[in-house]
């Protein structure tokens, strides 16, 4: 055991399979006694997907709080230091971290990773800049998302495909053998147009391998027809 004075840095990385997590595991719960003091890390891979504004898990675990402009006492009020990428649902590059002006302050003067290296080129970060502004005000493209993903499982079980659970918005179907699992990724691009990515071990144990079917909200009805009408011949 570590000494309860000591600082304690507790780290979550918010990926997909975090929305599927219990209610009941919360950082809100986690606050620190005058004891000990912890600073808490959150990892952001899918900002811009989901939520009111897009800001990611920690503010879909308080979605109506969030909605009403309410942060105080959220699980998102609770993290000191956000990490978040400008890639995937904001379809630019890089990523941010984001904190107190005294951590800013120090990633700025000891942070090797910073220092020696490029910074972004500006249209880059304008388009970043103009991305978070259209999707924290936007949530037309997120709904859509949804709908989608909702359409496409729907679609895959009335095939009695092996759609495996799933509460975020990548479709897993499963496949089994690893060299089949590639082998039909392959065919859906090369003979049906659709970019569907094979998931091996050790992403996944050992004969559940599986495709990661991942609709956006641009996909259109006929093209989500395409794909799982496909899947069924391959």
């Amino acid at each position: 055991m570590f000494p309860k004075g000591l600082p304690k840095l507790i780290a979550f990385e918010s990926a997909p399979w975090v929305l599927s997590l219990p209610s009941a595991i919360s950082l809100k719960d986690m606050e620190p006694s005058h004891t000990w003091t912890k600073y808490t890390l959150l990892a952001c891979t899918i900002v811009g997907l989901y939520d009111p504004h897009g800001a990611g898990v920690a503010e879909h675990l308080d979605f109506e709080q969030h909605a009403a402009g309410k942060l105080r006492g959220t699980d998102m009020d609770c993290v000191d230091i956000i990490v978040g990428a400008l890639g995937k649902g904001f379809g630019a590059m890089g990523g941010y971290i984001a904190g107190s002006a005294a951590l800013a302050d120090m990633i700025h003067s000891i942070s090797t990773g910073f220092i020696f290296t490029t910074a972004q080129p500006s249209a880059t970060m304008a388009g970043a800049t103009a991305a978070i502004k259209f999707q924290s005000g936007n949530p037309s493209s997120r709904m859509e998302l949804q709908r989608n993903v909702k359409s496409v499982k729907h679609e895959l079980q009335a095939r009695e495909l092996s759609v495996l659970p799933s509460q975020s918005h990548i479709v897993p179907l499963l496949v089994g053998d690893s060299a089949n699992c590639k082998e039909a990724a392959g065919i859906l691009f090369d003979k049906y147009d659709s970019y569907v990515q094979p998931t091996n071990t050790p992403r996944v144990p050992v004969g559940q391998k599986r495709l990661r079917i991942s609709p956006t909200a641009w996909h259109s009805k006929q093209q989500q027809l395409k794909l799982v009408g496909a899947l069924p011949k391959i």
